[in-house]
């Protein structure tokens, strides 16, 4: 099956990583936690269960999207028969509904799980995830017990369909970080 990543570069509006040096500027929570730069695999072609994603590189306007109703478009030009998201809930499960538009429009619900866990969660996350090791404080201090995670969400469409553009629900609590398109 062939795939296209989407280029979420122009949508990002939040910042999921920082370094030591820059942790007050975090958001993916009201406290300014974030996720340790140095482990997220930023501007990179990144492998999840063996589906390729773009994990963006960081700027000034963020390296991921909070889920505020954009509207992306698709360079797909033969039918789309899936879609998988990198994502996960601040303060705990969240979901979003995504309508993907063409000659026909469909909505599907996402669900993922929210973005922390302990070392047994983690161990459970296995392959279908990217697993970090300690979680950074603005306060200048890290946390291990609590592990970030992005999940991995697969989601095949009923039949393949064209699609132009696809767009995000309202829910800023459900943070997406990269959506790759399956085709044939």
């Amino acid at each position: 099956m062939k795939h296209s990543i989407l280029d979420l570069h122009p949508y990002r509006n939040a910042c999921a990583a920082t370094c030591d040096y820059e942790r007050t500027e975090g958001s993916m929570n009201a406290w300014g936690n974030s996720f340790p730069a140095e482990e997220m695999p930023s501007g990179r072609n990144v492998a999840v269960h063996g589906i390729p994603f773009f994990v963006m590189p960081k700027s000034i306007t963020g390296d991921h999207l909070e889920s505020l109703g954009q509207t992306l478009p698709s360079s797909v030009r033969c039918p789309v028969s899936g879609a998988a998201f990198l994502c996960c809930g601040e303060m705990g499960d969240q979901e979003l509904e995504i309508e993907f538009r063409g000659e026909k429009t469909i909505s599907i619900w996402v669900r993922t799980k929210g973005w922390l866990v302990d070392d047994k969660g983690a161990l459970r996350a296995g392959t279908a995830s990217l697993v970090f090791s300690h979680l950074h404080y603005p306060g200048d201090y890290e946390l291990s017990l609590l592990r970030p995670v992005i999940w991995m969400h697969s989601m095949p469409f009923k039949e393949p369909m064209y699609v132009e553009k696809l767009t995000l629900g309202f829910n800023p609590l459900f943070h997406v970080f990269a959506i790759t398109l399956f085709h044939s």
